[in-house]
């Protein structure tokens, strides 16, 4: 039996290939969980299952599109048929588009509200119907960002799409990060274990993955490390 906070429990995260998800996968797989990551890169995927599978954990991995709300059933489906009832479900699929907003496309507009928030929506109501049939609960995190309270340029449908998710929550949690440094946050997050060679919020990746190192996200990332006094394990372009 496995020891942890989370032991003998299944996790379902979606956009668990890279950054926050793949960190949550294996951070959960370290508290005793097994976990079904969901996303659109198989590679990527199969490489976050190897981390959860060397931590001596099972996982399970689902090539899905969540644009597409009606796999979801198959996707808990087989999900659980692999690694039993699942327990905690982690929305975390997300994208976004860089643009101005008088030049934001219908279907850059689409793609980022289906996954941003149609998805998150409909994912927490499959997950929520099987937790209430078997009437022993579970847990349901949904990822939100500081673009939900702060407007931010060449971002306005990505801040709208997670204002949204801020919103359909009837139960917040707040906490003091946004009045942290970014020094303060690295500090933290490394108390907690959080493997920041996973994490990467960059606005303009290489298509290898890499972050630029150049953009606003970058830039601040760098300077956070740089004022923490530590090395940042991210590999940039």
């Amino acid at each position: 039996m496995a020891d942890g906070a989370l032991a003998g429990r299944v996790a379902l995260i979606t956009g668990g290939s890279r950054g926050i998800g793949a960190a949550i996968a294996h951070a959960y797989a370290d508290e005793g969980a097994d976990v079904a990551i969901v996303g659109r890169d198989r590679k990527a995927l199969e490489e976050t299952a190897e981390g959860v599978v060397s931590r001596g954990r099972r996982a399970h991995v689902a090539v899905n599109d969540l644009r597409d709300i009606s796999v979801l059933p198959e996707v808990f489906d087989q999900a659980e048929g692999e690694l039993g009832e699942i327990s905690i479900l982690v929305a975390n699929a997300g994208v976004q588009d860089v643009s101005p907003a008088l030049e934001v496309t219908e279907a850059a507009f689409d793609e980022q509200s289906d996954i941003n928030l149609k998805s998150l929506f409909f994912t927490n109501q499959e997950a929520g119907r099987r937790m209430i049939e078997r009437g022993n609960g579970g847990n349901i995190v949904n990822l939100g960002s500081t673009f939900s309270v702060v407007g931010f340029e060449n971002f306005s449908v990505y801040c709208a799409t997670k204002a949204g998710v801020q919103r359909r929550l009837k139960f917040a949690i707040h906490t003091p990060l946004i009045r942290w440094t970014k020094a303060q946050i690295i500090h933290r997050g490394t108390q907690l274990g959080v493997d920041y060679g996973l994490t990467r919020s960059c606005y303009d990746p290489a298509p290898s993955g890499l972050s630029c190192g150049r953009c606003d996200a970058c830039r601040l990332r760098l300077e956070g490390f740089a004022e923490a006094g530590l090395e940042d394990p991210l590999k940039y372009q």
